[in-house]
C-alpha cells in the first residue's frame, strides 16, 4: 500500500486552461470565431450567455440583425438581460437608453436633447455572424479579426440531417449537446478513442452498439494536421471486415467524429 498521507495534487497548467481576458489561452481563443448559441435562441427576448469568462447578452432587433453586447448597461450597470428588444436595438429597463446592434447608444430617454447631442456613448460589443444555424462571435482585437471560416460541415443548405435543438442528431449516429466545462476537457476527450471502448462499452455496457469492442483491440495512432490533430484507428472485425476510423479536431472548437457502426454484417 502507498499511503495517501502527504500526497500533493499537481498544480493545473493555468496558461493552458485559463481563458479570461489577458490570459495566454484566453487571448488565443479570442482570435477565432467562437460559436455562442443557436440562431433560433436569439429573438425578441434578450439572451444571456457566458463565454470565455465574459457575461454577454444577445438579441435580434426588429430588422433581424443580431447584436452581442456587454451584459451591463454603460449608464448605471443594469443588466440588459431585462431590457426590451425593439425595432432598432435593445432598450435598458432602468433609464431607457437604447443601443443598436453595434453598441451605439442611439436614444437616451430622460435626458435633454442638448445633452444627448454632445454625448457619444457606446456599449461594449462584439461582431456576430450566423452560419449553419449557429451564432458566432469574434471576441478579439478588431484589427486582427479573421475571415469567417466557411466549413462545409456546418453548411446546412439543401440538407435535412442537421438538427441543432434539444437532443441534436448529426448524420446517423452522433449526438450533440451543451456542457459547462473548460475547452480543454472537451478537446482531450474528443481525441481519446480508448475511453470509447472502456467507458462506453466495457464498463457501461454497449451504449452505442459499436464495432469497437468486437474482436481484437484496435491499433491507434495520432498525427498533427494543418488545422489541429487526428487519430487513426485500425481494427480487424470478426466477420472479416476491416475498420478504419479517423476522427479529427479542428482547433479550437470543431470535432469531426467518425462512424463506429458497420454498414451490414457480411464481409465486403
Amino acid at each position: 500500500m502507498k499511503s495517501r498521507y502527504g500526497y500533493k495534487v499537481p498544480e493545473p497548467d493555468n496558461d493552458l486552461v485559463n481563458v479570461e481576458p489577458g490570459s495566454p489561452m484566453g487571448e488565443l481563443l479570442r482570435r477565432y470565431w467562437q460559436p455562442a448559441c443557436l440562431s433560433e435562441e436569439v429573438g425578441d427576448l434578450p439572451y444571456k450567455i457566458r463565454i470565455l469568462c465574459e457575461d454577454l447578452v444577445l438579441f435580434r432587433d426588429g430588422q433581424g440583425r443580431v447584436g452581442c453586447l456587454d451584459l451591463h448597461c454603460a449608464h448605471r450597470g443594469t443588466s440588459l438581460e431585462y431590457g426590451r428588444v425593439e425595432e432598432r436595438g435593445i432598450r435598458c429597463c432602468y433609464h431607457g437608453w437604447l443601443y443598436d446592434t453595434e453598441g451605439q447608444c442611439i436614444e437616451m430617454a430622460c435626458e435633454q436633447p442638448e445633452f444627448t447631442e454632445k454625448m457619444d456613448v457606446w456599449q461594449p460589443a462584439y461582431p456576430t455572424y450566423e452560419y449553419g444555424g449557429l451564432v458566432f462571435l469574434y471576441m478579439g482585437p478588431p484589427d486582427a479579426k479573421p475571415l469567417f471560416p466557411m466549413f462545409d460541415i456546418l453548411d446546412t443548405r439543401g440538407r435535412n440531417d442537421v438538427v441543432l435543438k434539444g437532443l441534436k442528431l448529426w448524420g446517423d449516429h452522433s449526438l450533440g449537446y451543451v456542457r459547462d466545462c473548460n475547452w480543454l476537457q472537451h478537446v482531450e476527450n474528443a481525441l481519446d478513442p480508448w475511453h470509447l471502448i472502456v467507458l462506453h462499452e466495457m464498463i457501461s455496457g454497449d451504449q452505442f452498439n459499436s464495432v469497437l469492442t468486437l474482436g481484437s483491440w484496435p491499433e491507434i495512432g495520432f498525427e498533427e494536421t494543418p488545422l489541429g490533430m487526428r487519430y487513426n484507428l485500425d481494427k480487424d472485425l470478426p466477420n472479416g471486415n476491416h475498420l478504419e476510423r479517423h476522427s479529427e479536431v479542428i482547433l479550437p472548437n470543431i470535432v469531426l467524429v467518425a462512424n463506429i457502426h458497420q454498414r451490414g454484417n457480411e464481409p465486403i
